[in-house]
């Protein structure tokens, strides 16, 4: 299927994603998962763990704003990036990370961009 790019896609009403609510989508044939912390930011992320493959839709928000995998636990900020291993002494590998989109809540919605790119910063200003 061919998409529009370089352009901004509606991820999903704002009132639909409450603070410590995950919600899976596909977008651009990509499964991501949409995010909000307790404090209201949003982050967008592959839907995948890493370590195991496991959907990270399955997990559960933190009380530190992470989403942490249902299979091991691990967590991840809205950045992307490993902050917590349950196991192995805590160590986190440097690379253990998962890919994290720009979101933008704006006109009681949130947006994706299709791409990073000059377009993802537009809908800031």
């Amino acid at each position: 299927m061919e998409f529009l790019r370089n352009t901004w896609y509606v991820a999903a009403w704002a009132q639909d994603l409450a603070p410590g609510a995950i919600v899976g989508r596909t977008f651009l044939d990509q499964p991501v998962v949409l995010l909000r912390a307790a404090d209201g930011t949003v982050g967008a992320l592959e839907d995948i763990c890493p370590h195991r493959f496991a959907p990270l839709r399955l997990g559960k928000i933190a009380a530190d704003g992470t989403i942490r995998c249902a299979y091991h636990g691990l967590a991840f900020d809205r950045f992307g990036a490993c902050v917590h291993n349950p196991h192995g002494q805590g160590r986190i590998p440097p690379d253990l990370r998962v890919r994290s989109y720009p979101v933008v809540e704006k006109h009681t919605l949130i947006w994706r961009p299709s791409r990073t790119s000059r377009s993802s910063t537009a809908m800031n200003g």
